[in-house]
């Protein structure tokens, strides 16, 4: 164009947030060519000045032009050009008159020499108030932006031809305060001094408001997806492809334990952090869903936490596709559901458990009636059998009925535990405590199985520490259940060799109580490592072939292990397989409140330093036998045969220190009790020696020759501590010629003597069984 003066055609604005800048775009393209020169003209726009010879600038839209002509000489140039110019003017005119922003034009010392209309509407004040004020000290700008402006139209003076922009807040005629976003340059003439400044303000106080209520909200959404256990993620897909896309989470990481990931994590990653076992499963219903398949998705798994564990995940979302169907984006929610997996499990578990005591009480019930139907002709079954025996028999008949009577007993014994493990397991079995002793009932629960000891060739052996307190409350009977269950097995599963029971103190004695440790062991077939942890189970065994060798349901273990329990205690095992096993229980036990103190039946001083020698085959034995003299302050020594003991006697007799009491074991491998005690007799040096004699409960001895061989006193094993003492001091009292101690049974009373029946009793029998009656009847 030939015109000094080139304007932008306004057509250029398209949009309204472009306003501001479009506008000082069309101001700037008023360039201004060879100010002052010779036959060009200073007019600025197309209009004559009329507004004098002074160099002033004209009110109204025409200052915008420029300044005065210093001459009257038309432009040079086309008259077409002209035109162009008065035309673009015209439509920048309507464009700034019509600018919902201000624009302003000041002068390079920051004087406003135009004011937009606009002003009045956004900031209250009529556009001629504010001509002729000063930028840099203008009342309406907020004290703490003063220096953000003093800033920017200083950056717009020293960068010309460079758009700046600033933010500050202006004052509202009605004193509230306005946000606005500046934008400006300053344009030059030819000397290229900056001699026009125009800016452009627009108010943003409603977008800043919005901004900052949109972003409570958002700190506000955050805090309350930080206070629950949702994350939210968003997946962007590349060509629908699922595998390739990005995932923006937020609280997803923190709530699995991990630091906060930003910004973006890929999709594979996150399905790398499912468990194995769920990882299948979640990736086949993604597939579905993604391929339209499915129309909702929803999908459980875990996922692993930053410290290994897993949580229960569970995911949501709809699927946001583009025209062709492909998934874009995927907006969805990820909810930590652990505690509900875990209540649902215990729920499960407690149905399960409601179902199972519901068939317990239907099976304890039914055990119960079939019990009571199997139990009562099976003693019909064992009291015939046992009159059958008493009566004269042939040797296959005897052989045949004991053959019934053993089988019945393994029966009612079968029976008798079934019924007891369903009552602890009903959690029906309760201990009644009373006053008992304890080594009376160790004792007489030991003497009911040393027959069955004996006839294997076995020792029974128990020893109870001194300091074990005797006088106890507790279940005496449970006791004895415990042991005879322990000690029974103890036998069964023995060959060869010994059973010792060995009772002590279990820690320091409380005030009202004390814990009995109970160790009963064995030189039986033992257990494997691998499977004693499951001898105390129910209707289980350590191995299969136990039950078909010795019988058995293996409740008999699960019974003890719960009834210690309820004694307060635990129960152990240790062992080796063909070196036996120790089956080691504690249990808890009260203090009778007033005990009745067994008073000695002699002053133990009496028996001080009393010579005693031990001849027993089992070093167990002789231990304790031995450890009881000495307790005693006995003067004791114990020897293993015949041929020991009968020096061992010579050697104290040829000193002249005999020993005059001998404790003598009836069952020796090579010389028997009474066939040492016969040499005992046969030497006169020896004679007046006082014999006590250990038997066995199949073994009493024979009478009429233990009298021959004036044996003291005869004691049934395995032996009692008290009772050891009590002979000992009978023996060791009375004169030589009296008669010698039978066999003693501690704790019993003497029996009443029987008065004698002169005439038949009638007796009433109430019994609805049949069986039971005819039996009550032979009976």
């Amino acid at each position: 164009m030939s015109s000094k003066w080139a304007m932008a055609d306004s057509t250029t604005v398209r949009k309204g947030k472009k306003h501001g800048k479009v506008i000082l775009s069309v101001w700037l393209s008023i360039r201004i060519r060879g100010w002052g020169s010779a036959g060009d003209s200073d007019v600025v726009g197309s209009q004559e000045s009329r507004c004098g010879q002074h160099h002033q600038p004209c009110e109204g839209l025409s200052g915008l032009r420029g300044w005065h002509a210093r001459n009257t000489t038309r432009p040079t140039g086309s008259l077409r050009a002209e035109e162009a110019l008065r035309e673009s003017e015209e439509r920048f005119r309507f464009l700034v008159q019509n600018s919902s922003d201000i624009v302003s034009l000041f002068d390079a010392g920051g004087t406003v020499l135009y004011q937009s209309p606009s002003i009045e509407r956004i900031l209250g004040y009529p556009p001629e108030d504010r001509i002729g004020r000063n930028v840099f000290h203008d009342p309406i700008v907020h004290p703490g932006d003063s220096d953000a402006k003093r800033v920017f139209f200083g950056w717009i003076l020293a960068r010309p031809r460079v758009v700046h922009a600033a933010g500050f807040r202006l004052r509202h005629a009605d004193d509230s305060w306005r946000d606005i976003e500046a934008i400006g340059q300053s344009f030059q003439d030819d000397s290229a001094a900056a001699v026009r400044i125009v800016a452009n303000y627009r108010d943003v106080t409603e977008r800043k408001r919005l901004e900052a209520e949109l972003s409570h909200v958002h700190n506000r959404l955050n805090l309350a997806i930080r206070g629950t256990n949702i994350g939210i993620w968003e997946i962007e897909t590349t060509d629908g492809v699922i595998e390739d896309s990005l995932l923006h989470a937020n609280n997803l990481w923190e709530q699995l334990g991990y630091p906060p990931i930003e910004p973006e994590l890929g999709y594979r990653k996150r399905m790398a952090l499912i468990h194995p076992d769920d990882l299948e499963h979640a990736e086949r219903v993604w597939t579905s869903y993604i391929s339209g398949e499915s129309k909702s998705y929803q999908n459980e798994f875990r996922m692993r936490r930053g410290d290994g564990s897993y949580l229960w995940l569970l995911d949501r979302a709809p699927v946001l596709p583009d025209a062709p169907g492909k998934p874009t984006r995927i907006i969805g929610s990820t909810v930590d559901i652990t505690d509900l997996k875990r209540a649902e499990e215990e729920l499960q578990q407690a149905k399960e458990a409601a179902d199972y005591e519901s068939a317990n009480r239907a099976k304890d019930g039914f055990l119960a009636n079939v019990s009571h139907e199997i139990r009562t002709p099976m003693n019909a079954i064992l009291g015939m059998t046992e009159l059958a025996l008493d009566t004269p028999l042939t040797e296959d008949q005897r052989l045949s009925l004991k053959t019934v009577k053993a089988t019945a007993d393994n029966l009612l014994g079968i029976i008798n535990d079934r019924l007891d493990f369903s009552k602890i397991e009903a959690g029906k079995l309760e201990l009644e405590p009373a006053d008992f002793s304890l080594r009376a009932t160790l004792g007489d629960t030991l003497r009911t199985l040393a027959m069955r000891a004996h006839k294997k060739g076995l020792e029974l052996v128990s020893h109870v520490q001194p300091d074990v307190p005797d006088a106890r409350v507790g279940h005496a009977g449970r006791l004895r259940q415990v042991l005879l269950n322990l000690v029974g097995n103890a036998i069964k599963f023995t060959v060869e060799g010994e059973v010792v029971v060995r009772v002590e103190v279990a820690g320091e004695p409380a005030l009202e109580e004390v814990s009995v440790r109970c160790a009963v062991s064995d030189t039986g077939i033992g257990i494997p490592p691998d499977k004693q942890e499951k001898v105390f189970r129910a209707f289980e065994q350590e191995d299969t072939s136990i039950t078909r060798k010795y019988g058995g349901t293996g409740l008999g273990l699960s019974i003890v292990a719960r009834l210690v329990a309820l004694m307060g205690g635990t129960i152990t095992v240790q062992s080796e397989p063909d070196r036996g096993s120790t089956f080691t229980f504690t249990a808890r036990f009260g203090r009778q409140p007033h005990p009745t103190e067994k008073t000695p039946a002699m002053p133990l001083v009496l028996l001080r330093d009393l010579r005693v020698l031990v001849v027993d085959d089992n070093p167990t034995n002789r231990h304790i036998l031995e450890e009881w003299l000495r307790g005693w302050q006995m003067d004791a020594a114990a020897v293993g045969d015949g041929v020991a003991a009968m020096g061992a006697l010579w050697d104290a007799a040829s000193v002249g220190q005999p020993y005059p009491l001998v404790v003598l074991d009836a069952r020796m491998p090579d010389t028997d009790g009474l066939a040492l005690a016969a040499r005992i007799r046969e030497r006169a040096a020896l004679s007046a020696i006082r014999i006590i004699l250990l038997t066995s409960g199949d073994r009493p001895g024979d009478p009429a020759r233990s009298r021959e061989l004036r044996i003291d006193a005869h004691l049934l094993k395995p032996v009692q501590q008290d009772e050891l003492l009590q002979t000992i001091y009978r023996v060791m009292s009375r004169s030589r010629g009296d008669a010698p101690t039978a066999v003693a049974e501690p704790g019993r009373e003497s029996a009443p003597v029987p008065v004698p029946i002169t005439a038949p009793l009638n007796i009433l029998v109430a019994e609805d069984n049949e069986f039971s009656a005819k039996l009550m009847e032979q009976l």
